[in-house]
């Protein structure tokens, strides 16, 4: 069966790219044969003009995805790079991206999977959503199926299928090397800023962090000291403490960044300087992961194999086996809509968790982390879900 991907030229470096590859991995044995990036392009005053903008904007983006992609510009690009296809698989993208994809779909004859990374995008891609006449849906936890269905998403007659995230361990260090790289009094986050990642709470902890335990050792990967756009204004600049809390914290942004330099982010560069703990809030509502279901946050992964413990929403992360792995923050820093607080996190970490140090105990939660990423976010398991995929849409 031969089979594309279309994903959007905003993705690279992040978990969609890796699920599109992932996926045309396993159909074709090439991580971008078959992959589609959507980067549209306005019409120029010339139809010269036009093709030579399409060609800069191909550069650019196989110059992040690799030169083996497609790059559709417009629709008709997309109708002819699918006119050979047995079956066409599409992330959801962001409402307004893509603003007649569901006129360029209804175009191409084939069977259409829609692959699915969260909740949170029954409000962000709300437009995918209402299409309806989707011939399969693959998401990466059984919380996610639960949402869709329980909401009237998906159709109890579309063939619902759960994978997982798929991650593959790459450090050389041992758990107990790692371990005895880290400064015990550092911590990172390394989650990219917005709301669903608990940027604002992660903002106050860091703001009375810097306050009050000013040796400490902290970055914000993943933030931009420049960031923009209506959700930063609403978040930060409209609410007078929170601005003045980021004119202190945005020195510790450290801009986003790219898988070679994980390493360095997470690994340090000598012993003594890698951070202990990484922290990431990912909580979107009526998601998260069960112990076992294979649905850890990536960055979550690239922590735990490079020798940081996550600091977690325990909203998040259910069953209280994730103890043993990860820090889950406690009930103590939530407010009352269960939503941590950025403050209580801070004098938490700073009263009951950073003052303590033992590098064995350290070492045994990164083996079992990396355990569990070779257990449950397997490339077996996804491959499994996608073999499920085809063998459902060839009984349709």
């Amino acid at each position: 069966m031969k089979v594309k991907f279309i994903t959007y030229d905003t993705c690279f470096g992040n978990g969609a790219q890796t699920l599109a590859q992932n996926t045309l991995h396993h159909m074709t044995g090439n991580s971008n044969q078959g992959m589609i990036v959507i980067a549209p392009v306005e019409k120029k005053s010339t139809p010269e003009k036009t093709e030579k903008a399409k060609e800069r904007r191909r550069e650019k983006v196989r110059a992040l995805f690799g030169k083996g992609v497609d790059v559709a510009c417009d629709d008709d690009d997309v109708i002819e790079l699918c006119k050979d296809v047995d079956a066409l698989f599409v992330l959801m993208f962001i409402n307004g991206v893509w603003p007649t994809f569901k006129e360029c779909l209804d175009r191409i004859p084939v069977p259409k999977v829609i692959f699915s990374l969260g909740t949170q995008e029954s409000r962000v891609c709300g437009d995918f959503y209402k299409r309806g006449s989707w011939d399969a849906w693959w998401s990466e936890r059984p919380l996610i199926r639960d949402f869709n269905i329980k909401k009237g998403f998906v159709s109890k007659d579309t063939p619902y299928i759960v994978g997982c995230n798929v991650y593959d361990l790459t450090c050389p260090l041992t758990p107990q090397e790692a371990a005895e790289r880290r400064n015990p009094q550092s911590l990172i986050t390394n989650a990219r800023w917005t709301t669903s990642k608990g940027a604002v709470p992660l903002l106050e902890m860091f703001n009375k962090l810097q306050l009050e335990s000013p040796n400490l050792q902290m970055d914000a990967w993943g933030w931009k000291s420049n960031e923009g756009g209506i959700s930063f204004f609403s978040m930060v600049k409209s609410v007078p403490e929170r601005w003045e809390a980021w004119s202190r914290v945005s020195k510790l942004a450290r801009g986003t960044y790219s898988r070679k330099d994980i390493p360095h982010i997470l690994g340090g560069l000598e012993k003594g300087t890698a951070p202990r703990f990484a922290v990431d809030l990912t909580n979107y509502k009526g998601d998260g992961t069960i112990w076992g279901d294979g649905g850890l946050q990536y960055c979550q992964a690239e922590a735990l194999d490079w020798g940081s413990v996550p600091v977690v929403d325990r909203g998040f992360h259910q069953g209280d086996a994730w103890d043993k792995v990860l820090l889950r923050v406690p009930d103590s820093c939530l407010n009352e809509k269960a939503v941590t607080k950025g403050p209580a996190l801070a004098a938490w970490l700073q009263k009951e968790i950073l003052p303590q140090w033992n590098v064995d105990e350290h070492a045994e939660r990164i083996h079992l982390g990396r355990q569990y990423i070779k257990e449950n976010l397997s490339l077996t398991r996804f491959n499994s879900s996608i073999d499920e995929i085809i063998e459902k849409l060839k009984v349709r």
